[in-house]
């Protein structure tokens, strides 16, 4: 079960998800009340909720289930909920589909490699746009001279590591080189669908993978769900 830390008193949700508890809740098994309120451990205002899947009632075989929306908060029940939307059903990957519908396609492959993380020095960084904007923020903190040194800092498998203010720009390059590693690719086989080389959708990720475990390495690309 996926959880995300949530301040009890606003409703906020103030982490990344994760299958994980930090230790002091885990190595003590905790019961499902202490996770839910941690008070008692001396951290008031902060819980573990889980995350619940709401998938949308559907009889139309023209449409599937798509993408979730951003997660919400059920203060009452206290959990967190992951709705999902309808979306068209997708034509058959094996067939020849338009450029439009290949472009489509292709721009779904890139946002989820893009923000699917990568690695830094054999650990995992999370890349995608929200913490682009922490890193940028950490950035500015140690130009204005205000970032301890060392700090510590969430990795993309949720632990906190120190990550000293020399180190950091090298943490922070390395998310962004990702990024602009995939738009590179994305860009490349776009050229390869305008000119008619890739005509069916299962051909796109095959493709994508490959160009980009070239310029990458295939450590550095997160296992990333289908």
């Amino acid at each position: 079960m996926n959880r995300v830390p949530v301040n009890t008193e606003t409703f906020e949700i103030i982490g990344a998800e994760s299958p994980n508890l930090p230790e002091w809740l885990s190595g003590i098994g905790a019961s499902e009340e202490q996770i839910l309120d941690t008070t008692w451990a001396g951290y008031p205002g902060l819980g573990f909720w889980p995350i619940v899947d709401d998938y949308p009632f559907n009889n139309n075989p023209a449409l599937i289930i798509g993408p979730s929306k951003p997660l919400t908060v059920d203060a009452n029940n206290r959990r967190i909920v992951r709705a999902y939307t309808l979306v068209d059903r997708p034509p058959d990957p094996s067939t020849d589909v338009s450029i439009e519908l290949l472009t489509e396609a292709l721009t779904s492959i890139n946002t989820r490699y893009a923000i699917s993380g990568t690695l830094w020095k054999g650990l995992p960084i999370r890349t995608d746009d929200s913490s682009q904007t922490k890193y940028l923020a950490e950035l500015a903190a140690i130009t204005q001279g205000v970032r301890q040194d060392p700090d510590l800092w969430e990795f993309g498998d949720t632990v906190l590591r120190p990550i000293s203010n020399a180190d950091f720009p090298q943490l922070a390059i390395a998310a962004r080189e990702h990024v602009r590693a995939c738009f590179g690719v994305k860009g490349y086989v776009k050229g390869l669908i305008d000119d008619k080389t890739i005509t069916k959708i299962m051909q796109l990720e095959p493709l994508y993978r490959q160009v980009l475990e070239t310029l990458e390495g295939e450590a550095s690309i997160q296992k990333i769900g289908t």
